[in-house]
């Protein structure tokens, strides 16, 4: 874990760039605009199943009610941190949607990642043309071209493709996402963040808490400190 720890600059980590003073505006912006919209939102129904999937539900339809706004109330308070810091980093990560029109946890797999741990093995999105980042930078496509490149990759090595995509609504890279969050394997890691909705939540709040350095700088609003340590930019 403490290695996992030192390595967190790179967490989850894309080597996508990340404007560190947009991040900051976002965060804020974004996040007042949401809970401005949603502060007078019901509280859940006393008969509602709460944070488990019901049987046979799809994700689209456990968010019917599931709230996201009740999620980030909660994940704010137990991270003693401001709700809209909270969404902001939430929708600069996953645009707000963990979950994808093909009612799928948002995923970015990362050809980079994957040929360092599978011993060379190169699984391309379509624009790349080599299993850089620099080429990951270049990808065309939607989510059915992300998880169709990830179950290529499952098809050679299930460990190093788990590990080599970012998931969910804090987009946890599976490398770092597993240890810091407590799952035994990477491959654990991906199957709750595909099967549990609100695993995908934990797991945000578990990681933020586990990078000391990314959840003080998000205590004190330190937007760039906490990029530099939550999303290697």
């Amino acid at each position: 874990v403490q290695s996992a720890r030192g390595q967190a600059a790179h967490a989850h980590g894309t080597s996508r760039a990340m404007n560190k003073k947009a991040i900051g505006l976002l965060a804020v912006g974004a996040g007042l605009l949401f809970f401005s919209r949603k502060a007078s939102a019901a509280e859940p129904d006393e008969e509602d199943e709460g944070d488990d999937m019901r049987e046979g539900e799809s994700f689209v339809e456990f968010f019917s009610h599931f709230s996201l706004v009740d999620f980030v109330r909660r994940a704010a308070t137990d991270l003693g941190v401001p709700p809209e810091r909270l969404y902001g980093v939430i929708y600069a990560e996953s645009g707000g949607k963990p979950f994808s029109n093909l009612g799928r946890v948002v995923i970015r797999f990362e050809p980079h990642v994957f040929v360092t741990l599978a011993n060379g093995a190169s699984v391309l999105l379509p624009g790349m043309s080599a299993p850089t980042a620099s080429e990951g930078r270049k990808r065309r496509g939607g989510q059915a071209d992300e998880w169709d490149a990830l179950n290529r990759a499952t098809a050679i090595n299930a460990e190093a493709a788990a590990k080599s995509a970012s998931y969910g609504v804090g987009q946890l890279l599976g490398k770092y996402g597993y240890v810091l969050t407590g799952y035994p394997s990477a491959v654990a890691f991906r199957e709750a963040m595909e099967t549990k909705p609100i695993a995908q939540f934990d797991a945000f709040v578990r990681f933020v808490r586990n990078v000391p350095e990314a959840h003080q700088a998000l205590r004190t609003g330190d937007y760039a400190g906490f990029v530099a340590k939550y999303n290697g930019a």
